[in-house]
């Protein structure tokens, strides 16, 4: 396991199955070859309005997985809406993510981001909405929400 500390860190994996945790702060997190798991700790977040903003440089290399079980609060995939909100940006997909669940359909109340560097929505499924992204992520178990 790769964690960081509670400032800003650039953590790099193997080219085996690696787990890598940021922590705290803006951080930049890169797997490399394997199936890596990206995780996020309850603490690790930022406030609503102030996120914590981190980048996955290489998700897809292999089967990767996010993991934020641990930062929502109850989040079941009927609430997901409140949690997570996907969006386009450029060539990137950015979730918007809230621990509490209020986000209520604006992203300015995200309390941590997550850049998925070098994916747009068409990298998921064709997607063409923050649902489809969602639920492509699910489907495909490269999303953990609950524990």
């Amino acid at each position: 396991m790769f964690e960081g500390s509670a400032g800003n860190d650039v953590i790099i994996g193997t080219d085996e199955d690696d787990i890598l945790v940021g922590g705290a702060g803006d951080d930049i997190l890169t797997g490399g070859e394997g199936d890596d798991i990206f995780r996020w700790n309850d603490g690790d977040q930022g406030e609503a309005g102030s996120p914590a903003r981190d980048v996955v440089t290489d998700f897809g290399n292999g089967q990767n997985v996010l993991d934020v079980s641990d930062l929502l609060d109850d989040a079941t995939e009927t609430s997901l809406s409140g949690f997570i909100i996907a969006k386009e940006d450029g060539d990137d997909t950015v979730l918007y993510i809230s621990s509490a669940g209020e986000l209520g359909g604006d992203e300015a109340k995200a309390d941590q981001t997550i850049r998925l560097e070098g994916k747009s929505f068409s990298d998921f499924g064709g997607a063409s909405a923050s649902q489809d992204v969602i639920n492509y992520l699910l489907n495909n178990d490269q999303l953990k929400i609950d524990q």
